[in-house]
């Protein structure tokens, strides 16, 4: 508690400076965003489907032993047929929200597209939507009325760690694309910067979406995904968690590297 003498040299400060002492003291507690998912998909028998996803088809989605990043397991996807899905609901509404996650695209034509969405909307109306050579072999794409390619590159067969952090407060809305070696040798800015949404309109997320293209044989595999609100990671990461509120996902054991 303040003594009275500390009290009243307080009040003689300018009132921009007290309010900038207050917002300095309660800043890293006002801003921190809330960890969403960290899915190591250890927890499960393989051919399992991880809790708190979803699929249109069971066929498209399994937790297998190889190839893997990290520890024994990770996720399968595979989605050879359009408008054939699978997803990860957040259990409420996001603003400013970044994913990370280990991607292993076992082909360069075509193989997997993301989009961070609302489930009040239809696909076309999503914000970020990305596709691992969705037009280009070889490149991310982004999705804005038709494929572009990004200048970020990739290679397939192999692990590579991305980040993407999608903020529907900026004006014009826009997401960035971190891709790197490991989750702590991201480069500090982003190899892609303020791309478009599909649709400028979302102004929340709730959801994280994976699909295929087409009938491309060939499927993807994600390791330790890590879902959190704002674009810093949340403190006291370090720590296993369990689900609260409407949140489904069965948290797994976190893996500090």
């Amino acid at each position: 508690m303040l003594s009275c003498f500390w009290k009243a040299d307080i009040m003689k400060l300018p009132i921009v400076l007290l309010l900038f002492i207050i917002g300095v003291a309660i800043a890293p507690f006002a801003f921190a965003g809330d960890l969403i998912l960290f899915e190591t998909f250890e927890d499960y028998e393989v051919g399992d489907d991880p809790a708190g996803w979803d699929t249109d088809n069971s066929n498209y989605m399994d937790v297998v032993e190889d190839p893997v990043k990290n520890g024994e397991k990770s996720l399968k996807v595979e989605c050879p047929v359009d408008e054939q899905d699978v997803w990860f609901e957040f259990g409420r509404e996001v603003q400013v929200v970044s994913l990370e996650f280990w991607i292993f695209p076992s082909t360069s034509n075509r193989t997997l597209s993301v989009l961070l969405l609302n489930g009040s909307v239809e696909r076309g109306e999503a914000g970020p939507y990305m596709g691992w050579a969705a037009q280009t072999p070889g490149r991310i794409d982004k999705y804005v009325g038709g494929w572009v390619a990004t200048g970020t590159e990739f290679a397939d067969n192999e692990w590579t760690y991305i980040k993407i952090v999608a903020d529907t407060t900026r004006s014009p809305k826009s997401y960035d694309i971190y891709l790197g070696e490991d989750r702590d040798n991201l480069p500090e800015e982003p190899q892609e910067k303020g791309l478009a949404y599909r649709n400028s309109g979302l102004t929340a997320f709730d959801r994280v979406l994976f699909l295929g293209w087409s009938n491309v044989a060939g499927p993807a595999y994600i390791d330790d995904i890590l879902i959190y609100e704002g674009e810093e990671r949340p403190s006291g990461v370090f720590i296993s968690v369990e689900p609260v509120g409407k949140l489904a996902a069965k948290w797994s054991t976190i893996k500090v590297r």
